[in-house]
């Protein structure tokens, strides 16, 4: 296991939980913080707050049942996300949020339909934010919006997720949008596009291994012999694990005589039936060395 992964700047947002019985279990929580927008209406105009509402997006990546409903809660970050002194943040890095949630929501993923969902934020957060640029406070300015709104963190319920589910970070696809009118003789509805700061999003991933074969290892600096694992490798994207393999008599087929020529090598990893299925797929490319 190495100590940790870049999970910042990939583009994705990752929440949910997903249980395999032989290594146990992996829960994702996405942290999102956003862009300062811009906004245009004169200060001199009456405006009214409608709507506050979180937009996502699934962008097509999942594991594990999908045909049973997920519970999120959404959190407010109580602390600015910024970036490590290498550039970079983690799948074991952390930031405080309040803890308690914004909003709470269940829906049953359809992670291939690309389909977007829309969270009701709470009014009082949307009126506010909606002030504070009309009457052009110092806390949403350039300089300072990051350091009053840090953004959100999106937490999948223990109980009440059975999939890890990937969500798009773009301008629209995952972007808060503030809905408001102006006061007039005729119909003129507004929005804020808050868009997610790409750089700073990232992803924290926990792995439970009680009550499995790892449970009683080390977490740093370690190698499992595979025969302790029932002569299995693990391989499952974000949490550290990596599987090596030694072929320790290799170099004696240079040792065949000078007429031997190497042409190709591969290498056939073949999966254990019953570790995968329709909601844990494998891979579809095939890798040449």
């Amino acid at each position: 296991m190495i100590d940790s992964l870049e999970t910042s700047g990939k583009h994705v947002v990752l929440a949910g939980k997903y249980t395999h019985p032989v290594w146990g279990s992996v829960s994702a929580t996405g942290y999102i913080p956003y862009l300062r927008p811009s906004y245009s209406t004169e200060a001199n105009e009456t405006v009214q707050f409608d709507s506050l509402t979180l937009v996502h997006s699934c962008n097509k990546t999942f594991v594990g049942d999908t045909t049973l409903q997920q519970k999120y809660a959404i959190h407010l970050l109580t602390e600015k996300v910024v970036l490590n002194e290498n550039g970079y943040l983690y799948n074991n890095s952390s930031f405080a949020y309040d803890p308690e949630p914004l909003a709470v929501y269940s829906f049953s993923p359809r992670p291939n339909a690309s389909e977007k969902m829309e969270i009701r934020l709470p009014d009082n957060l949307g009126k506010d934010l909606l002030s504070r640029f009309h009457n052009h406070d110092e806390a949403v300015s350039d300089n300072h919006f990051e350091d009053y709104f840090k953004g959100f963190v999106i937490v999948p319920d223990e109980q009440q997720c059975h999939s890890l589910l990937g969500f798009q970070v773009a301008d629209s696809l995952s972007a808060m949008i503030l809905h408001y009118h102006i006061e007039s003789a005729y119909e003129n509805h507004q929005k804020i596009v808050f868009s997610p700061n790409k750089e700073t999003q990232f992803n924290q991933l926990k792995h439970d291994r009680k009550n499995t074969p790892m449970e009683p290892y080390p977490w740093t600096n370690l190698e499992i012999p595979s025969d302790k694992l029932g002569n299995k490798g693990i391989l499952f994207s974000g949490i550290g694990w990596y599987t090596r393999l030694e072929f320790p008599y290799l170099n004696n087929i240079m040792e065949q005589g000078k007429y031997v020529h190497i042409e190709q090598a591969i290498l056939k990893i073949y999966p254990e039936v019953g570790t995968y299925s329709d909601y844990n797929v494998l891979p579809d490319s095939t890798f040449y060395i």
